[in-house]
C-alpha cells in the first residue's frame, strides 16, 4: 500500500513520486504534504472564481523552493494567524469539475487519506486542527483523523455534483517558532452516514514581512 509522501518542491509544487514509505523532505522556504500533484493542484485552483493561488514571492537568490515565501502586511498576517484556519476559497462542483476531482482520487486509488468529522456540510476547518502548529498542520495528510484512515478509492466513489472543496489558509508557529504559512486543499463528503473533511495535501511556506 502506498502512503501519502511528503516531499520536496520545485518552483511551485513537484508531481507527487511514487513511493512506498513516508518521506520527510523539504527545503527551508516551502514543502507540501498530500496526493495532488503540481498539475492536480493547478486545476484545483482553477475551481475557485477568482481561481485561488497562495501568492508566493521569489525572496532573492536563485529561483527554488528555498527561496519562496509568503510575504504577508500587518493586517492580513493578524487575520490569518488565529486559533483555526480560515477559509480562502471555496466551490461547490459542477458534474464536470465533479469527474476531474474523481479522476485525481482514483489516480491514488489504493493511498489511504484520513478523515475528520465535520458538524457543517460545506468547507469548514475540523474542530479538531484548532491550534496546531505548523509542523502538525502539515503532517495532517499522515494523520489518523477521527474516523482512521480510508481508502482513497472509498473517497472517490463520494465524489458528486454538488459536493463541496474549498482551500484553508492559515498562519502559525512551527517547533522553532518561526511563522510559516500553511494551505491545505481540502474536500468535504458524505461516507457511511457521516459528515467528513480530509485534506488532499497541505503546503507550509515561511512567512517574510
Amino acid at each position: 500500500m502506498r502512503s501519502v509522501t511528503t516531499r520536496s518542491n520545485t518552483l511551485v509544487i513537484a508531481a507527487l513520486a511514487h513511493v512506498l514509505v513516508s518521506l520527510d523532505v523539504a527545503h527551508a522556504g516551502f514543502t507540501c504534504s498530500g496526493i495532488l500533484t503540481e498539475a492536480q493542484q493547478a486545476g484545483f485552483n482553477a475551481m475557485f472564481t477568482p481561481a485561488y493561488s497562495p501568492a508566493l514571492t521569489h525572496i532573492g537568490g536563485r529561483v527554488e523552493p528555498a527561496n519562496m515565501s509568503k510575504k504577508l502586511d500587518e493586517p492580513t498576517l493578524k487575520r490569518l494567524k488565529v486559533k483555526e484556519p480560515t477559509v480562502a476559497a471555496k466551490y461547490t462542483l459542477t458534474e464536470p469539475r465533479a469527474k476531474t476531482l474523481q479522476g485525481w482520487l482514483n489516480d491514488n486509488a489504493t493511498t489511504t487519506l484520513p478523515g475528520w468529522v465535520s458538524t457543517a456540510i460545506g468547507i469548514a476547518a475540523p474542530s479538531a486542527w484548532a491550534g496546531v502548529s505548523a509542523d502538525v498542520f502539515l503532517q495532517l495528510v499522515n494523520a489518523q483523523g477521527e474516523v482512521g484512515r480510508l481508502k482513497v478509492a472509498n473517497i472517490a466513489g463520494t465524489v458528486s455534483a454538488g459536493g463541496h472543496v474549498g482551500v484553508l489558509e492559515q498562519v502559525s508557529p512551527d517547533k522553532a517558532e518561526k511563522l510559516k504559512f500553511i494551505y491545505a486543499y481540502v474536500y468535504s463528503y458524505q461516507l457511511n452516514g457521516k459528515q467528513l473533511t480530509t485534506p488532499l495535501t497541505i503546503c507550509s511556506a515561511d512567512v517574510a514581512q
